[in-house]
């Protein structure tokens, strides 16, 4: 008997040991006006406005693209986006408006500060 509970005290030890790790380790999404703005601001730094922004799914980076210790980051899924150019660049003139379907953007959390997040990776958006 003194075996059996020995057992399960470890079992419970393990259980506790590991949940904080797995609770730690799950990211939550940051908010769809958060990844709105965090969008907003990457195109606006770019000379480009941006006039319309319809965002689809947020999900997690999968464990393929994770850096290890690095900070949360998330895929979302950019069902149209329209920008307007701010001023003249290459071939694109000031006032073009140029719409893009079906692309896809990563965040990532700044390293430095919490809850902050930067635009790492665009697909499917040209960014002039």
């Amino acid at each position: 008997m003194k075996q059996a509970s020995g057992s399960s005290n470890s079992r419970a030890g393990l259980v506790i040991l590991l949940f904080p790790l797995f609770f730690f380790s799950c990211s939550v999404a940051p908010s769809q006006d958060v990844i709105q703005h965090t969008i907003q601001r990457f195109f606006e730094n770019r000379k480009c406005r941006v006039i319309e922004l319809q965002i689809g799914s947020i999900s997690s980076l999968p464990l393929s693209q994770k850096t290890y210790m690095g900070t949360d980051a998330h895929i979302v899924e950019v069902r149209k986006i329209t920008l307007q150019i701010s001023e003249d660049v290459g071939e694109y003139r000031k006032g073009d408006l140029l719409t893009f379907t079906n692309g896809s953007v990563s965040i990532r959390e700044k390293v430095d500060a919490k809850n902050q997040w930067i635009v790492v990776n665009i697909s499917g958006i040209i960014v002039p």
